[in-house]
């Protein structure tokens, strides 16, 4: 298992969260009977590999890939329209988040993407629908 396995599941929609020192992956609704196999028999290398440091090439290439992601899909002018409200806020403390996860562990990291990758999702759904 390598950092690029970790971010590829990442990007397939799956969450890591280690507490206590036990590895919690999720949604469960998602876990294959394979991805369920693979991860039981990584799970120490998951584990260190989410509390290790992220590098700073690393942690550009993720976001950069994520970014990439959101804007194929993204509607011309929602981040503008935005501005002033809530979730215009919420996108700001999730540029903040990334830029402290920077300094932080692969778990922080992709913690830190998936907050950035939710708030865009809602920024875009409140312009398509029009709010």
């Amino acid at each position: 298992m390598t950092s690029k396995d970790l971010y590829a599941l990442h990007c397939k929609g799956f969450n890591f969260e280690i507490r206590d020192g036990t590895l919690f992956v999720g949604p469960a609704s998602k876990l294959t009977d394979d991805i369920k196999a693979t991860i039981k028999q990584h799970k120490q290398e998951i584990i260190e590999l989410l509390k290790g440091p992220i590098t700073e090439d690393e942690a550009r290439q993720w976001l950069i890939n994520d970014t990439k992601a959101i804007m194929r899909d993204w509607p011309q002018g929602a981040l503008l329209d935005a501005k002033g409200t809530p979730l215009y806020e919420e996108y700001q403390k999730a540029g903040d988040c990334i830029d402290e996860a920077f300094d932080g562990t692969r778990e922080d990291f992709l913690k830190a993407l998936t907050k950035y990758e939710n708030v865009m999702m809602k920024i875009a759904d409140s312009y398509r629908q029009g709010r």
